[in-house]
């Protein structure tokens, strides 16, 4: 009997000092260690609210994050780049015409299309610049015929076998990069008729249903 009593006594006192040690962790008894504490419970608090952070933004629509191009933005950049498209390549026309030897024939192949070009676009550069959609339609198409018709121009340069000795023609490396400025000058026409709203791209049919995904993914 005494021996059980002992080992109950123990049991009670063991019971009291773990008691005791919860009580000195959840209710601090100095000012120094409830400071410390409620550090603690600040710095978990922060660290939760910067785990759930991105959950929340990923609930957001998707259409939140898409920010479109106006007319005006558009028509400043789309007549910046033609109108010096039309300056080099213009440039390019009597360098190489005058450079190698003028002729007639030469000044017609160098000299014409990229003349003609010019026209059209320094034309269509105020339709283009309005930064009005329904008014610069007419003159992003103009100036689409007529990269169009540069790219065309000088794609005939590049497949035209050089008859004379090195030297006596403009090199094909400058023809091959004028081009590609070309084939770029028409990218930017065509593509602010997209981007300005004239033009829009065609849906496809939904065959399945809904094609918009959820935007609670559960992450």
């Amino acid at each position: 009997q005494p021996r059980h009593e002992g080992k109950s006594r123990g049991q009670t006192a063991r019971l009291v000092e773990i008691l005791h040690d919860v009580q000195a962790v959840v209710v601090p008894r100095t000012p120094a260690t409830m400071a410390r504490h409620s550090l603690r419970l600040l710095a978990l608090l922060g660290l939760a609210e910067a785990l759930l952070a991105p959950s929340r933004s990923a609930v957001k629509a998707r259409s939140d994050v898409v920010v479109a191009s106006t007319p005006a933005e558009v028509a400043i950049a789309a007549q910046t780049q033609l109108l010096s498209l039309a300056a080099v390549t213009t440039g390019e026309g009597l360098w190489s015409t005058v450079s190698f030897g003028f002729s007639v024939g030469r000044a017609i192949q160098c000299l014409a299309p990229p003349l003609l070009a010019s026209v059209v676009l320094v034309g269509a550069s105020g339709s283009v610049g309005s930064g009005v959609a329904g008014e610069m339609a007419p003159g992003l198409l103009a100036s689409s015929v007529a990269t169009l018709g540069l790219v065309a121009s000088y794609a005939s340069r590049l497949s035209e076998k050089q008859t004379g000795d090195e030297g006596d023609d403009p090199p094909k490396e400058v023809i091959g990069l004028f081009a590609v400025l070309a084939f770029f000058g028409f990218a930017t026409a065509t593509q602010s008729l997209f981007a300005a709203g004239i033009l829009g791209v065609p849906q496809l049919p939904d065959f399945f249903g809904s094609g918009d995904l959820p935007d609670d993914l559960g992450l």
